[in-house]
C-alpha cells in the first residue's frame, strides 16, 4: 500500500513536472525521436549537430521557464510556454547553423560559445532560484537530486541494455539497429532531463535534506577536504624551507580545494555543530595562503610562457572563487557568484575577448616583441637572425610551437610561420627538441595542407545524378553506413590514391581553392573541404567534407 502510494506521488510529481516545463519537455521528445529515427536507418542523414543544439535549447529552455516562474509570477502561462519555445528554438537553429557551416579556427570558437553558454546558463538557472527561503538547503538539495536521478537513469539504461541483448541473442538478430543508442536516449533525454526537473522547487516549496547525504558531507567528504588542506600547507613550508619554487604542480589541487571550500560550504549551509560552524567561520581565511602561492605560480608560468586558454580559465576560476569567500567573508547572499560567474563565462566564450583569441594575441604580440627588439620584424615580415639571446630563442621558439597548435582563428602571421617547416629559414636558428610546454605537441615533421571548393560559388553539373548525400570523414577509406548504390550495397571509397595525387600536384601551393572531384562507376564525390597531414611525404592522415551523387 505505501509502494502504490509513493508511485503515485511520484507520477503526480513527473506530471506537475511536465506541466511546469512543456517547452523542455518538447525538446526532449525531439532528442529521442532524432536518435530513434536515424539508429533504425529511416533518416539517413548525419544530423549530429542538429542533436547537439538541441541539448542547448534543452538548457535555454528550462532557464527561461524558470526565470519566469521566479520573476514573473503573474505573467501568462500560455504566452511564457510561447517565448521560451521561440527562444530555445532560435538559440538551437543558430547552433545548429554553425556548428554545420564552420571551419577551422572559427569551429572552435562555436564549441567554445556552446559550452560556455551551457555553463553559464546553469550557474544563472541556480542563482534564478535561490531565494532567501530556500538558500541554506538548495545546493545540497539540487546536487542530491541529481546524483539521485542519475543513477536511476543509468540503472534504466543497464536494464533495458540488457533484456535487449538477452532478447537478440536467444530470440531474434535485429541487423542495423543500433538499439544501444536509443536506450541512452531514452534513458538520459527522457528519463533523466525531465525525472530532475521534478525536484526543482517551485518559489514558496519548502525543501527538506536527507540526512544520508549530509551525513556523507560531515563523515567523509569533510574530513577528506581537511587532510587536502594538511597536504597543500605542508607543500607550502616545504617550499619556504627549501627556498625552491617547482611551477605547475599545485595549481590544479588548489584549484581543488577552492572548489572543494565552495562546494562543502553550499552542502552544509543548513548544518549547525562545533566543528561545523568553525569551518564555515574559518575555511575561508585558510585558503588565503593557498591561494596567493597558487596565483605566484600561475604568474611565473605566464612570465616564462604567456598566457593559453587553460591558464586563463584557471585565473577566471580563481577570481569567481575569490567572489564567493567574499559573499562568505561578509555575509553576503550566497547566489550572487553564481550570477557573476555566469556573465564573466559568457564574455570569455561567447564574446571577441574568448579564451582562445586572447591567448592567441597575447602570444603573438609576445613573439612580436622579442622579434622587434632583435630587429627581426618590419612590415609584417620576419627577418632571420643568428644573434640572439637564449633567453630570446627560448621565447621564440614557446611562442610559435604554442600559435601553430592552439585552437581557435589565426592570423595572417601565424598562418605564414604554420607553413614554414624550416624554422632556421624562418628565424636564423634551429629549434631544440622539447625545449618548452608545447613541443610535445607539435611535430615540425608533419605539415597539413588544406584545400577547399565552394560550389555555391562555383556550380555543378548534376542532372545524370538522382541521389545526393553529404559526407564528412577523417579516415582514407570512406564507408557509407546508409548510403547505398544502385545495386543495393553500402558505398566504399579508397581516397588514398586520388589524395596523393592531390598532394603531389599542389604540395607547393598551401591553402588553396582547387576542384576536388572523385569518380568511380555511377558515383562523383565532390569534396567542399580537405585537409592533409603529410609526413615523408606521405599522408598520415585527413580531414574532409564533400557531396556524394549517386547516379
Amino acid at each position: 500500500m505505501k509502494e502504490n502510494l509513493q508511485i503515485k506521488v511520484l507520477n503526480k510529481k513527473l506530471k506537475e513536472s511536465i506541466n511546469r516545463f512543456i517547452p523542455t519537455f518538447i525538446f526532449t521528445i525531439i532528442m529521442f525521436l532524432c536518435t530513434f529515427v536515424t539508429n533504425i536507418g529511416l533518416f539517413k542523414y548525419d544530423i549530429s549537430e542538429f542533436t547537439m543544439s538541441l541539448i542547448t535549447g534543452i538548457i535555454v529552455s528550462i532557464l527561461v521557464n524558470i526565470f519566469f516562474e521566479y520573476k514573473k509570477q503573474d505573467s501568462n502561462k500560455t504566452k511564457n510556454n510561447i517565448l521560451s519555445i521561440v527562444i530555445s528554438s532560435f538559440v538551437t537553429i543558430v547552433f545548429c547553423i554553425l556548428l554545420l557551416y564552420t571551419k577551422g579556427g572559427y569551429k572552435d570558437l562555436v564549441h567554445l560559445a556552446y559550452y560556455g553558454i551551457i555553463i553559464a546558463s546553469l550557474l544563472i538557472m541556480i542563482y534564478t532560484i535561490y531565494t532567501s527561503e530556500n538558500e541554506k538547503a538548495l545546493f545540497i538539495h539540487l546536487f542530491a537530486s541529481f546524483m539521485l536521478t542519475g543513477i536511476i537513469s543509468i540503472m534504466i539504461y543497464l536494464g533495458l541494455s540488457i533484456c535487449y541483448s538477452a532478447f537478440e541473442l536467444l530470440i531474434f538478430n535485429f541487423k542495423y539497429l543500433n538499439m544501444f543508442m536509443i536506450i541512452a536516449s531514452f534513458s538520459f533525454s527522457i528519463i533523466f532531463i525531465n525525472f530532475f526537473l521534478t525536484f526543482i522547487p517551485k518559489r514558496e516549496a519548502e525543501i527538506k535534506t536527507s540526512k544520508i547525504y549530509t551525513n556523507i558531507i560531515k563523515k567523509v567528504m569533510l574530513p577528506l577536504y581537511t587532510i587536502l588542506i594538511g597536504v597543500l600547507y605542508l607543500y607550502i613550508f616545504k617550499i619556504i624551507f627549501t627556498g625552491t619554487i617547482p611551477v605547475g604542480e599545485m595549481n590544479p589541487y588548489a584549484s581543488l580545494a577552492l572548489l572543494g571550500y565552495i562546494f562543502l560550504y553550499l552542502s552544509i549551509n543548513n548544518i549547525n555543530n562545533k566543528f561545523i560552524l568553525y569551518f564555515k567561520k574559518y575555511g575561508s581565511f585558510v585558503l588565503i595562503p593557498i591561494i596567493i602561492t597558487q596565483l605566484i605560480f600561475i604568474g611565473i608560468r605566464i612570465n616564462a610562457y604567456g598566457l593559453t586558454p587553460l591558464r586563463l580559465l584557471s585565473l577566471i576560476l580563481i577570481f569567481i572563487g575569490i567572489i564567493f569567500l567574499i559573499c562568505i567573508i561578509t555575509k553576503k547572499s550566497i547566489k550572487y557568484p553564481f550570477l557573476i560567474g555566469g556573465i564573466i563565462l559568457l564574455i570569455f566564450t561567447v564574446s571577441p575577448f574568448n579564451l582562445y583569441s586572447i591567448s592567441n594575441k597575447t602570444q603573438e604580440l609576445r613573439l612580436i616583441k622579442v622579434l622587434e627588439k632583435n630587429d627581426m620584424y618590419k612590415e609584417g615580415v620576419i627577418i632571420k637572425s643568428n644573434e640572439l639571446s637564449e633567453e630570446d630563442k627560448n621565447t621564440i621558439e614557446s611562442c610559435h610551437n604554442y600559435l601553430i597548435s592552439s585552437s581557435g582563428v589565426k592570423s595572417r602571421l601565424v598562418k605564414f610561420i604554420s607553413d614554414k617547416k624550416d624554422t632556421t629559414y624562418l628565424y636564423g636558428f634551429e629549434f631544440k627538441e622539447n625545449n618548452d610546454e608545447y613541443s610535445n605537441i607539435v611535430d615540425n615533421d608533419k605539415i597539413t595542407y588544406s584545400f577547399d571548393y565552394d560550389i555555391d560559388d562555383k556550380g555543378l553539373n548534376i542532372d545524370e545524378y538522382s541521389k545526393m548525400f553529404r559526407i564528412k570523414s577523417d579516415a582514407l577509406v570512406y564507408r557509407g553506413k546508409y548510403i547505398k548504390n544502385k545495386n543495393g550495397e553500402n558505398v566504399s571509397f579508397d581516397f588514398t590514391d586520388y589524395f596523393n595525387e592531390l598532394y603531389e600536384n599542389n604540395k607547393e601551393n598551401n591553402n588553396k581553392t582547387i576542384k576536388m572531384i572523385y569518380e568511380k562507376d555511377n558515383v562523383k564525390v565532390v569534396f567542399t573541404y580537405l585537409d592533409l597531414k603529410v609526413k615523408d611525404k606521405n599522408i598520415i592522415n585527413c580531414s574532409y567534407e564533400g557531396i556524394l551523387f549517386i547516379k
